[in-house]
């Protein structure tokens, strides 16, 4: 597994763990894509280029202008639409999208053993 596969999995764990540990994880993926963006010096090439920049960039530089205090927050809100721009092949991506269906389904148990 790459540093994104494996980043990308431990973002799915610590949405069972913490809310906190789960914004870091969000960050660390965000700069991880911005450094392989920036080191490629090319953007993926998506449908929806246009559509992620005007929505997050907007939100990011209005919250930094108007409220600095939640700018975090915005990045991890808005900011994290860039990670479109991070780019699994193929077959990484089939091989996450099972992994990520396997551990939601055993906290879809978890879950459902808590509630009952």
């Amino acid at each position: 597994m790459t540093k994104k596969e494996i980043l990308v999995v431990l973002i799915v764990l610590s949405v069972f763990f913490s809310i906190t540990v789960f914004e870091g994880f969000i960050i660390l993926f965000l700069l991880l894509t911005i450094y392989e963006v920036i080191k490629n010096k090319k953007i993926p090439k998506g449908r929806l280029n246009e559509g992620v920049t005007l929505f997050s960039l907007p939100l990011i530089l209005s919250t930094l202008i108007y409220y600095p205090k939640r700018f975090l927050k915005a990045i991890e809100e808005g900011g994290f639409q860039f990670v479109y721009f991070s780019s699994f092949k193929k077959d990484e991506a089939e091989k996450l999208s099972r992994i990520i269906t396997f551990i939601f389904a055993i906290g879809f148990f978890l879950l459902l053993l808590v509630v009952l």
